[in-house]
């Protein structure tokens, strides 16, 4: 088994306005968002993608199937 050790650095950040602006800018690659902070950074730069979603039915899922 082959195991990657890549260094991470973990950021909270003060508000949403300076996660989008750090995600708009590139100054980061990864990024929680809510739909509402989302939405107004992919206005701002359409090529930023949303790679995953939690949705109803996975809460759902969460919730309910232990």
């Amino acid at each position: 088994m082959r195991v990657w050790v890549v260094p991470v650095e973990i950021v909270r950040a003060s508000s949403y306005e300076s996660v989008i602006d750090s995600v708009v800018s590139g100054a980061v690659d990864v990024a929680v968002l809510g739909p509402a902070a989302y939405m107004i950074a992919h206005r701002r730069c359409i090529t930023i993608l949303s790679f995953s979603a939690v949705t109803c039915a996975t809460l759902f899922v969460r919730r309910f199937w232990k």
